[in-house]
């Protein structure tokens, strides 16, 4: 199972993105050989699923479980001990229990997909949310909502560049 995360500032098409993936992984996709999968989505700001009084208002799939205003990270580990999903999909990661709780549910056998704040693969390892071995890949959405994807090992070699070159850059400033 694939971990994915894609990153871009807000007002760049991310929980767009985590939606439509969202009905896809449910429902399935013949034509493209998907099978339905079950999918749970820790909605902690209403903002995917947009839920009003515990019904999704966007189609996220039939098969699509939402825990809705709750925590992410809290969210994340009563799906993996409750649920059973094959995915889990969560927005706007950052904090340190986030991290903690995406690791858990990895080492579950659950598939992840988040989002996170960032420009450049700098801002990543600047808030620390790409994680060396956490995430098999990243989407880096451009200001036309188009996406560029990037295995780990892109990642892990860009992230490793900017480690060196901010060193070298501290020392300079000495």
């Amino acid at each position: 199972m694939e971990q994915h995360s894609h990153c871009r500032p807000p007002q760049s098409g991310k929980t767009t993105l985590l939606r439509d993936v969202a009905k896809v992984a449910s429902d399935g996709w013949k034509a493209k050989q998907i099978p339905p999968s079950k999918v749970a989505i820790v909605d902690e700001r209403s903002e995917i699923a947009a839920s009003f009084e515990g019904v999704p208002q966007f189609d996220i799939g039939e098969r699509t479980d939402v825990l809705d205003r709750c925590p992410k990270a809290e969210g994340m580990m009563m799906l993996v001990r409750s649920m059973s999903p094959d995915l889990i999909i969560v927005d706007e990661i950052g904090s340190d229990t986030d991290k903690v709780a995406i690791k858990e549910a990895i080492r579950a056998g659950v598939s992840i997909l988040c989002t996170a704040h960032a420009k450049t693969f700098e801002n990543l390892y600047d808030r620390d949310i790409f994680v060396r071995g956490l995430f098999d890949g990243v989407i880096m959405l451009d200001n036309d909502k188009r996406g560029t994807y990037y295995s780990g090992k892109e990642i892990h070699r860009a992230l490793d560049w900017s480690a060196r070159r901010s060193h070298i850059d501290d020392r300079r400033r000495v």
